[in-house]
């Protein structure tokens, strides 16, 4: 689980080779590595059906992280790593070998996050849904590195293409469910635990602690009905749906690749996800 640059490039690459041989899709969660983005490129140019994921925290901590107090807030599985790593990732969502930021959610105490202190009581996962969009859409819209589409896509449109939920999910067209977010590019925020605009959630620690954001999340609507309104949430238990996914993700069926649809910028628009 905490593995190395070497062994996400052995792992990944063994993986490709199995899957082409197989003609398999393939979704790679918790890519960490620069060499990961390079393996998925490089299958995705050879046709391969093949999607890379990126956490928001790879997005910003590296490992050097880690060695501050009450570094540990900010693992997840695998490891988080070097500079070079976080800018591969964030520069594969830019031109498209990474399709989706995600989150590793596991809401816990702090007391229980930091507990271990060995590769194998170490706590991985984060508090992360609510910080997701913020954070990556200060890091890459904010900084003019992404247009809006491409942050609805890596946030939203790709997910529910990838796993088979398209067009009921990931749209805003006639016959979908009224998914919606209303986003404010211009709002600013300090995340932090004790601020009831960014956390939501029943803990007492956030792994961005002090980080500013620009952008952020003002009412979200769920299947037409309002949840959260100027950062106050409506929700109520038992308001999700089971969605019956599609087969292969709703996006690949065995010997033809062709059917995947292009989710990918345009410098690799021959390309799906």
């Amino acid at each position: 689980l905490v593995h190395n640059n070497i062994s996400e490039d052995i792992a990944f690459r063994q993986i490709l080779r199995l899957a082409k041989h197989t003609e398999t899709g393939i979704y790679f969660v918790h890519t960490t590595a620069k060499e990961g983005v390079a393996a998925i490129a490089e299958a995705r140019l050879q046709q391969q059906p093949v999607y890379g994921e990126a956490l928001h925290n790879y997005l910003e901590f590296t490992c050097e992280d880690y060695k501050k107090p009450g570094g540990l807030a900010i693992h997840t599985y695998p490891a988080i790593k070097y500079a070079d790593d976080r800018d591969a990732l964030l520069q594969g969502l830019v031109d498209g070998p990474m399709c989706i930021t995600a989150t590793d959610e596991w809401t816990t105490y702090k007391e229980v996050k930091l507990s271990g202190d060995t590769i194998k009581t170490v706590c991985g996962g984060h508090n992360g849904i609510e910080t997701r969009m913020p954070v990556t859409f200060t890091k890459l819209v904010s900084t003019s590195r992404i247009s809006l589409n491409r942050f609805a896509d890596i946030t939203s449109g790709n997910a529910a293409k990838i796993l088979g939920m398209y067009p009921q999910k990931g749209a805003i067209a006639a016959g979908s469910d009224a998914d919606i977010v209303i986003f404010d590019p211009n709002h600013e925020e300090t995340i932090s635990y004790r601020n009831s605009k960014t956390h939501h959630m029943n803990i007492d620690y956030s792994a961005y602690e002090g980080f500013k954001v620009k952008g952020f999340t003002k009412t979200v609507l769920s299947r037409g009905r309002i949840i959260v309104d100027n950062s106050e949430y409506l929700g109520r238990a038992g308001d999700g749906e089971f969605i019956k996914r599609g087969p292969y993700g709703g996006m690949y069926t065995p010997s033809r690749s062709s059917n995947i649809p292009d989710i990918a910028p345009s410098v690799n628009s021959h390309l799906s996800p």
